[in-house]
């Protein structure tokens, strides 16, 4: 067929061929394939790191509303429940000083926060105990923890007895 203008028209389609479309999703289920796995090892990584900052988070507003409040507040951890919590040293109305105890504080503070899935907690010597105390003169209990996660993943959260300096090492500590 000629064109007014005198050119032959191409009879050749556009468009891609069959063979062009199956090597592109081929090249695409390549990629994702290999893509997928990273992106699930990122997302560990991720709410690993999360629980870890998350605890010490909690652990320093301890130790900050025991000093303001000057009353004892502890961090505990549930191994039955995967869970770690706010509570504060309530002392009776009546009664003495020393005939308290410790209440999880209310509000948002105070909720329980879960310990995902595929992430322990194994908490060393010197304390041994399911809580971390911190003292309204800014001492703490000597408190040695480990959070273990898939792929090798552990790190150490640490307190020191008269200053109640908090830290996080990202490796296994042994003090």
């Amino acid at each position: 067929m000629t064109l007014p203008i005198g050119l032959k028209a191409n009879k050749r389609g556009f468009g891609f061929t069959l063979i062009e479309l199956t090597m592109v999703v081929l090249v695409l289920s390549i990629i994702v394939s290999i893509a997928v796995p990273r992106f699930r090892k990122t997302y560990e990584t991720i709410k690993f790191r999360n629980t870890a900052y998350n605890i010490v988070k909690l652990m320093s507003y301890a130790r900050d509303r025991a000093i303001i409040e000057r009353r004892p507040f502890r961090v505990e951890f549930s191994d039955e429940e995967d869970a770690f919590w706010l509570a504060e040293y309530i002392v009776p109305e009546e009664g003495n000083k020393e005939d308290g105890e410790f209440e999880m504080v209310a509000g948002s503070v105070g909720r329980r926060q879960m310990i995902p899935l595929g992430i322990t907690i194994d908490i060393d010597e010197p304390s041994r105990q399911n809580y971390v105390t911190f003292y309204p003169d800014g001492q703490a209990d000597p408190f040695v923890m480990y959070l273990e996660g898939g792929d090798d993943f552990t790190y150490t959260i640490t307190t020191k007895k008269m200053v109640g300096l908090i830290r996080l090492y990202q490796e296994k500590i042994r003090l």
